[in-house]
């Protein structure tokens, strides 16, 4: 790679890094806020809530983890990326499995419970397949590298 070209990179993970980090903590952040409301005795949403926050949390801070990679290497066709992918993939997959708590409630004295397990979670199974055959592409991906670099 050019030296322009390694610049421009580095310049763009830079800002990637940082929004995605402020991202992950806010993320972080908020899940941690939602336990504690709901160790507190808040209605049962705040753990669904706070399960979704933490999982989105872990998946931008491995997309940190990718693009420092990225960075250092100067290539995201290495075997940490492709484990780095995989384990966003597995972590979406368990997220998926998590049902939708609502509470209702018919007067002051009584709620009912109800679970879901709806489109959301269908969604974020479905996030969690895209990236497995990401991860899988990048199999590929650094096949060809390796080949590339014999080559040169």
């Amino acid at each position: 790679m050019n030296a322009n070209k390694t610049a421009a990179l580095k310049k763009r993970t830079v800002i990637d890094l940082v929004a995605s980090g402020i991202i992950g903590a806010a993320a972080a952040v908020a899940g941690i806020v939602f336990l504690f409301k709901y160790a507190d005795g808040a209605p049962k949403q705040y753990l669904t809530n706070a399960v979704y926050s933490i999982a989105l949390a872990a998946e931008v801070l491995l997309l940190c983890l990718i693009l420092i990679h990225v960075r250092i290497k100067g290539t995201p066709f290495t075997k940490t990326v492709i484990w780095i992918l995989r384990i966003m993939a597995v972590i979406l997959f368990l997220t998926g499995c998590m049902p939708s708590f609502v509470e209702v409630s018919s007067d002051p004295s009584s709620f009912a419970v109800s679970t879901t397990f709806g489109f959301q979670n269908f969604l974020v199974f479905g996030l969690g397949a895209v990236i497995g055959v990401i991860s899988e592409i990048f199999v590929y991906g650094r096949e060809l590298q390796e080949d590339n670099d014999l080559i040169a």
